[in-house]
């Protein structure tokens, strides 16, 4: 799917979602199916086909271009935050229209857990994609759209680097995360426990 967000709720277009063979299997016998649709919370209305591999274990979602990856939202929701910090001054100026619904520290967290996603994601991009222009251009999202003459630029730069959609990071691709600096998965502040008189 590669309309909006609004079209796709108003179309219901996950009702024609489809996949023909498992990833894990594509010369077929491992019981692959349907396993109907899942909700997202944003936007309002939105379900996503999901199939499954019996002997995988494994679920596959078949989630439209227009939705980012393992985080609430539309890609272009984000990409008009991301160009808005580019834009500004600072985070706090950027964000004075963004989400108004809710204080200004809630907005920055919002937008500081999704910057680092987007730019691990244009510089991996960057690497494996052949988008003319583009190494020319800073790694940003207006960068982006310059090259690509689009203000869905998010969206379209998944299409073209749909081959690659597993290794990317979200909100972009279906990859881990980045780590973040300075601390690594699965160790804790102190050890456990009172703390030392």
């Amino acid at each position: 799917w590669t309309g909006t967000s609004d079209q796709y709720v108003t179309q219901k277009a996950w009702q024609g979602a489809s996949l023909e063979r498992c990833p894990r299997h594509p010369e077929g016998g491992c019981g692959f199916e349907s396993k109907g649709y899942y909700p997202r919370k944003e936007p309002p209305g939105t379900l996503v086909a999901r199939y499954y591999c019996p002997p995988a274990h494994e679920t596959y979602s078949l989630l439209p271009d227009c939705l980012a990856a393992k985080v609430p939202g539309t890609l272009a929701e984000l990409e008009e935050a991301v160009v808005r910090v580019e834009q500004s001054a600072s985070q706090e100026e950027a964000v004075g229209t963004l989400r108004i619904d809710t204080t200004l520290p809630a907005v920055l967290r919002w937008l500081r857990r999704r910057l680092p996603l987007v730019r691990a994601g244009l510089l991996a991009l960057v690497e494996v994609v052949a988008v003319p222009g583009l190494h020319e251009r800073p790694p940003t999202v207006t960068g982006l759209r310059e090259a690509l003459g689009t203000t869905a630029a998010l969206q379209r730069v998944r299409e073209l680097g749909a081959a690659h959609l597993d290794a990317l990071p979200p909100p972009l691709g279906f990859g881990r995360r980045p780590l973040r600096r300075g601390k690594a998965r699965g160790t804790f502040p102190h050890d456990m426990g009172t703390d030392p008189p």
